[in-house]
């Protein structure tokens, strides 16, 4: 089932009187459960595309489309609630509320969409992630790879149908990155959530069922991940 639609994705920005693509007609689709690595060098338009799709900003022309609603239509407003409610998001530095508990920083999106509190399905995820221990502590007291846990699980609590990762692992050390990727692919899968997750890392995208190449804003290659067991 269809999840994630790109249509015809273009980002310009005016440097002066000089327009220049950041990316330039970039389409794709991801499906129900899917997770998908979008790789590319530092500047090839892998963030700004994440961004787009995230609804954190507008495209010059073109559409993303989530279960069929196209972002594109909203307001700021009506992007903002939608994606509470629909958009999972991981960034790279973790971005957790420092005065705020493990606990308190994963269920506060949850509170700001003024939903009811599922305490079986926390346990499922903090079981998954391994942080069950950490739910009174501070970010502050975790380690890199802990803090990243407890912002996948921020991002799962409010069973997205979608979840973006932002270069996840890029402040982690090889060892964590792998296992963070590995949770990321196997609590995806458990929940059903399609993952697109941004990485100029090769190792992760290994990880992913598809992997699409960018550079210079375009898509030059997209192929099933055979290597994945």
């Amino acid at each position: 089932m269809e999840v994630l639609r790109v249509a015809s994705l273009t980002k310009k920005y005016l440097n002066g009187e000089e327009e220049f693509s950041v990316l330039e007609q970039v389409n794709f689709v991801a499906n129900k459960g899917e997770f998908v690595a979008v790789i590319g060098s530092s500047g090839s338009g892998k963030s700004t595309l994440l961004n787009l799709l995230g609804g954190l900003d507008s495209p010059t022309s073109g559409c993303v489309y989530i279960n069929g609603v196209n972002l594109c239509a909203f307001t700021e407003d009506e992007m903002t609630e939608f994606r509470r409610k629909n958009i999972g998001i991981v960034f790279q530095n973790y971005n957790l509320v420092p005065v705020l508990s493990v606990y308190e920083n994963i269920v506060l999106p949850s509170q700001l969409n003024g939903d009811a509190l599922d305490e079986s399905f926390m346990g499922e995820i903090l079981d998954e992630l391994g942080i069950r221990e950490k739910l009174n502590q501070m970010p502050g007291k975790l380690s890199g790879g802990q803090q990243q846990r407890v912002a996948i699980a921020r991002a799962l609590y409010t069973k997205p149908m979608i979840l973006l990762a932002d270069e996840p692992t890029g402040n982690l050390d090889s060892k964590t990155s792998e296992e963070v990727i590995g949770l990321i692919q196997r609590v995806s899968r458990k929940f059903g959530q399609t993952v697109i997750v941004v990485t100029h890392d090769e190792r992760v995208a290994q990880k992913a069922d598809r992997i699409i190449r960018i550079e210079d804003g375009k898509i030059y290659e997209e192929k099933s991940n055979e290597s994945i067991i």
